[in-house]
């Protein structure tokens, strides 16, 4: 854990640098590393110990390792963190600057733990409904998230920029950041609305070949559809709010949404409504489009303020 720690660290020094291929190289051949390492280790390949389950743990340490010293070094040696490096050395961290960053980054913490925990909850509901709809609903989970790493990587670059924009007193150029932001989302959504409509099918078969937990999932995929359109708009104005760096409004908006809409609202559409399984990615959409008009609530008025 401090190795992903120190790794996520100085990854996110480099994102805000803009320079977000540093961490997307490091991660590759990281990953790369660890794979070649589990099947060494696991199996005893040449002259290596065959370890088994503790060979995957080994290897997945060993890989940590590297991308934390690597992405150091790559910092170290680039001529462009120089001014940042000297000013590292200079600064001293006062009590006064831990404050300011745990007033920004626990509300940022609670936000994307309610978030979390709106998925974990409705994933215990799917146990109660049966072993059957938990297959499914694991499964569309998996498939879902393929559409959630795309635009929380747009979302992220979106909060970089603004954050910047913000930094320098450029607050002219964040609207339009922020109106390139939401359409390259919206375009996402559609596209992943279009595969999970257009080859969902083919999709669940890579995960199982039980033909109840593909019948059951197969219900699910206009849902999932449905709700990567709110999931990506509550996506980009949450990393628009964090570029402002008024973090605080986003725990409770994350309360209000996750706890108090999307995990009731599951629980009345599966149970006493009737819908089942679908009634809990159905509530998806209400917790997320609840999530997504009150960001963008926060951020116009934030920015207002700002100007």
């Amino acid at each position: 854990m401090p190795f992903v720690m120190l790794f996520n660290l100085v990854r996110q020094f480099t994102d805000a640098f803009t320079d977000t291929a540093a961490g997307m190289w490091v991660l590759l051949i990281g990953n790369a590393f660890n794979i070649l390492l589990n099947y060494l280790l696991i199996y005893g390949i040449g002259p290596f110990p065959e370890w088994g389950l503790t060979g995957a743990g080994v290897a997945t340490l060993a890989a940590r390792v590297f991308m934390a010293l690597a992405i150091c070094a790559y910092v170290w040696q680039d001529r462009r963190y120089r001014q940042a490096r000297l000013g590292l050395a200079a600064v001293r961290p006062t009590p006064s600057m831990r404050r300011t960053m745990h007033r920004q980054s626990v509300p940022v913490a609670l936000q994307l733990g309610m978030e979390t925990g709106a998925f974990t909850a409705s994933c215990i509901m799917a146990g109660w409904l049966g072993v059957t709809e938990l297959a499914a609903y694991q499964v569309m989970v998996t498939i879902g998230t393929l559409g959630f790493l795309v635009y929380y990587s747009f979302g992220a670059a979106m909060s970089i920029r603004i954050a910047g924009f913000i930094g320098a007193g450029n607050l002219a150029a964040v609207r339009p950041a922020t109106r390139a932001g939401v359409v390259l989302l919206l375009a996402s959504a559609t596209v992943a609305a279009g595969v999970f409509l257009g080859f969902g099918d083919s999709l669940l078969r890579f995960f199982t070949s039980d033909e109840a937990v593909l019948a059951m999932a197969a219900t699910l995929l206009f849902p999932l559809a449905l709700y990567q359109f709110a999931d990506s708009m509550q996506t980009c104005y949450a990393n628009a709010l964090r570029g402002t760096s008024h973090v605080v409004s986003m725990m409770w908006i994350a309360f209000v949404s996750y706890i108090l809409v999307n995990i009731p609202l599951g629980y009345l559409l599966a149970f006493p409504l009737g819908f089942g399984i679908r009634g809990l990615y159905f509530a998806f959409t209400g917790g997320l489009l609840c999530a997504a008009v009150l960001y963008a609530s926060r951020f116009y008025k934030v920015l207002g303020k700002l100007h």
